[in-house]
């Protein structure tokens, strides 16, 4: 065979075998993103449920022992410590996703009400088509007060209410000293976790009517109560598929609780989170307003709501 042929037919066959490769590489590739594909779909059919089922599903990765802090640990006026996650924690069964309203500083139920009105959201929006309207309340009282009116909300919620009443929210579970201000004509506007009487700010006040709020606060007293850590609430009550409101009304907690939550892998099962900002010295910790303002920024960041928020307690 000249030498000429012979060439062109190598020239030919390494040619063919570049292409044969090259198919093989592009088969290979569009398998993988097939697989791809497919594994995305089969985590869920949203984007945004997608990349928090991602978030809530590292919370396997943290170790046991773990828990998460953002101040310094000899604090001691803490009843506990932030504990953002645990594994020793147990996510719900398999169900159906519905709303779930988390009520911290649930008082009466005065924000309760307004949740059934839709004033959070359309009630009736929540659930599938297979459960429509479907929701479940967590109402979160340290007032010993309201035991009686938040209970009988729970036994007439057909199991879609749960009272946890003289119970304070917190970051951790423990115990903690909670100051009642003894003026229910304000729905005990004063009262607090830091064990001493609180001045609200008295604008727009009469002389008479500070004198008589400072008065009715210095005879309250202290109670005991349990804390209950919200990031386990949150986790053990809640699927990533559920649409989860938290509204928070703690009296000063909210200093502690939000830079955990921020923190906490636990926060991306969270939708819209209404905070109600007591005045800073009202806090157990040491929170400064440029780690309360970083914690905020992080949780929007991440997706969360945050609508400004007053609550209707008085």
């Amino acid at each position: 065979m000249p030498l000429t042929i012979r060439l062109l037919c190598l020239s030919t066959l390494v040619a063919l075998a570049a292409k044969e490769q090259q198919i093989t590489r592009h088969q290979e590739s569009r398998v993988t993103s097939i697989q791809f594909v497919d594994t995305a779909h089969s985590l869920h059919h949203s984007d945004n449920l997608l990349q928090r089922e991602s978030r809530v599903n590292s919370i396997q990765l943290v170790d046991t022992a773990q828990k998460l802090h953002h101040s310094d640990e000899t604090d001691t006026k803490r009843p506990c410590q932030c504990a953002g996650f645990e594994s020793a924690w147990q996510p719900p069964s398999e169900r159906l996703p519905r709303c779930i309203y988390v009520d911290l500083g649930a008082a009466d139920g005065n924000s309760y009400k307004p949740f059934l009105e839709g004033k959070f959201g359309p009630v009736e929006n929540c659930g599938t088509t297979e459960n429509p309207g479907d929701f479940e309340a967590f109402l979160v009282e340290a007032n010993p007060f309201f035991d009686t009116t938040l209970q009988n909300l729970g036994d007439t919620g057909k199991g879609k209410v749960h009272a946890m009443h003289s119970t304070a929210a917190y970051m951790c579970d423990g115990s903690t000293t909670f100051w009642l201000d003894n003026d229910p004509e304000h729905n005990f506007w004063g009262s607090s976790m830091d064990g001493k009487p609180h001045k609200w700010p008295w604008e727009g006040l009469s002389l008479g009517q500070i004198l008589q709020l400072r008065s009715t606060a210095q005879t309250g007293h202290a109670v005991t109560v349990p804390t209950m850590n919200l990031m386990k609430l949150l986790y053990e009550q809640t699927i990533p598929g559920d649409w989860v409101i938290v509204k928070m009304d703690i009296e000063g907690a909210e200093w502690d609780i939000v830079p955990c939550l921020a923190n906490s892998p636990v926060a991306a099962l969270i939708d819209q989170l209404y905070v109600e900002e007591h005045p800073i010295d009202w806090q157990l910790g040491n929170t400064t307003r440029e780690e309360m303002d970083h914690a905020r920024q992080t949780l929007t960041e991440s997706g969360i709501q945050m609508p400004q928020y007053w609550s209707p307690t008085l």
